[in-house]
């Protein structure tokens, strides 16, 4: 008698459970013996799926808003000493495009300014 859907799934649970060390030992030795071959296949798969994985995010993302607000706040204060220092290490490598950008942002500030002082729109 051939097993229902249920019976299969606990059996490849069951399965699963009992050679977990053996399938991830396998798993990895196949992506290392054909890593180029994996790589380009999920790159294709990338490239061809790409408005149906947006379109997925963006759904995802609308839906699960508060829960993904209240993880990053939690991340934010558990880790905030990673953070700072990580801020420290990118204003660094990107000083002169920061500044650069500052002196653009006031420059143009400066400018609004003196037109509504002079009462130009």
């Amino acid at each position: 008698m051939p097993m229902t859907t249920e019976q299969r799934k606990q059996y490849n649970k069951e399965y699963y459970q009992k050679n977990k060390a053996k399938l991830l030992a396998y798993n990895k030795e196949y992506y290392q013996n054909n890593k180029p071959k994996i790589l380009a296949y999920n790159k294709e798969y990338r490239v061809k799926n790409k408005v149906k994985r947006s379109e997925y995010s963006k759904e995802y993302r609308a839906k699960n808003k508060d829960i993904m607000k209240e993880y990053s706040k939690e991340y934010r204060a558990k880790n905030k000493d990673i953070i700072k220092e990580k801020k420290k290490i990118y204003y660094q490598n990107n000083k002169e495009q920061i500044l650069e950008k500052a002196r653009i942002r006031r420059a143009l500030k400066k400018q609004e300014t003196a037109f509504n002082n002079f009462g130009i729109p």
